[in-house]
């Protein structure tokens, strides 16, 4: 008797709530399987493949960016760059208590400085970056995405760094303020080794409006490895073009110790790199430095050249080095301490000088001495070659 008096209550419940004209609240189950809207769109294999390349994201990712914009490819570059920078600022505030121990040297070189490449009737002048990215482990300096984001950084310091070589100091090489740099456009090293040609080199110089600063893409790839980064130093080496009738011309000469990038890159990065600033004087450089196609010695020539400015800069690295030359009075090591450059025996360009005939009998006693002896061995005509300033930076040593 009494369930049916509940039976009763109920079906007269739902009849006066049907009488007042209540709706149900969505569709029914049927209604959902039979819903005939439109499934999002589905990702382009070769986009969500070219999405990863480019902005280096998971599979997942890029399956969402492409779904959400209908296979609108820059729009889903857009879409990840924004997710990036999402979760990257969430990232970067929950590890900056950490340390950066571990991380790269980066250099980068925009031109070679020996004044073949030409803009019209503009010489290319010369620009080099050299950057200290910290992370906190090796594992991650050790990965690609960090280290082409530091060979990137490395660009965009020379890139934007102003001319050297003027004004009271004469300097070439110059620290660059970090902070001022970070809200720049990011502009990233262009893909293929090789001497730049001068249209190559006016389309690397030309402005351009990236989509991300440097400060974004630092804080992009936080989010990508999961440790704390920073940029915690950074240097340039420019200087103005000198006219093509010169009889000198300054070059500038890179290395890395365990470099880790690729072979096709343009930049180097380690754990140790320097940067050694030449300054070539002669008679007949025109000669020497020009293509065989304008009347010069050309591609032979300048490769011999470029051998000698890598073994100074490896000297530099691999050696402990107090200055370019002893002072007046001094010479060799002071207080056992490491010998000016000039004074070292030239260790690492022998294994070179040994399959070059007329640089086999070159004394490489010292630094010095074998430069003096090279001008006239490679051809120079009352020539030199000097070292006028160098760099060497090592990750995590202390700075003043």
């Amino acid at each position: 008797m009494q369930s049916q008096l509940v039976k009763s209550l109920s079906l007269s419940r739902c009849r006066r709530i049907n009488s007042a004209g209540f709706k149900r609240a969505g569709p029914s189950v049927t209604q959902r399987l039979n819903s005939t809207s439109a499934p999002k769109t589905k990702p382009s294999p070769a986009l969500v493949q070219q999405l990863r390349k480019e902005t280096s994201c998971s599979i997942q990712k890029a399956i969402q960016a492409l779904s959400t914009t209908s296979n609108d490819y820059q729009k889903a570059v857009e879409w990840i760059q924004a997710d990036l920078a999402q979760a990257g600022q969430k990232a970067a505030t929950k590890l900056s208590s950490r340390t950066t121990s571990s991380g790269l040297v980066a250099l980068s070189s925009l031109s070679n400085g020996l004044g073949v490449e030409r803009i019209g009737n503009v010489g290319i002048p010369l620009r080099v970056g050299v950057v200290e990215v910290g992370c906190e482990t090796d594992f991650v300096a050790r990965s690609s995405v960090f280290e082409k984001l530091c060979r990137d950084l490395a660009w965009s310091i020379g890139f934007y760094a102003d001319e050297g070589g003027v004004g009271p100091s004469r300097q070439y090489i110059q620290t660059v303020d970090v902070q001022s740099i970070l809200e720049a456009p990011m502009v990233s090293e262009p893909s293929g080794a090789g001497e730049e040609s001068a249209e190559s080199s006016a389309r690397q110089f030309e402005a351009t409006s990236p989509a991300i600063s440097i400060q974004t893409a630092i804080t992009n790839t936080i989010t990508l490895v999961g440790e704390k980064i920073t940029l915690k130093r950074a240097a340039s080496v420019t200087a103005l073009p000198l006219p093509l009738e010169s009889t000198s011309t300054l070059s500038a000469g890179m290395y890395a110790h365990n470099s880790t990038a690729p072979k096709e890159a343009r930049g180097l990065s380690g754990t140790i790199g320097g940067v050694a600033l030449l300054r070539l004087k002669a008679d007949n450089l025109r000669g020497l430095i020009l293509p065989e196609t304008q009347g010069g010695h050309g591609t032979e020539w300048r490769a011999e050249y470029r051998g000698l400015e890598r073994a100074i800069a490896r000297q530099l690295v691999g050696f402990e080095t107090n200055g370019l030359r002893a002072k007046e009075g001094e010479n060799g090591p002071v207080d056992d301490g490491p010998a000016p450059l000039y004074s070292q025996p030239f260790h690492t360009y022998g294994p070179l000088a040994a399959r070059i005939a007329r640089y086999q009998n070159l004394n490489l006693d010292t630094v010095g001495g074998a430069l003096d002896a090279w001008g006239p061995a490679s051809g120079m005509e009352q020539g030199s070659v000097e070292v006028l300033e160098y760099l060497k930076w090592k990750v995590g040593e202390e700075t003043p």
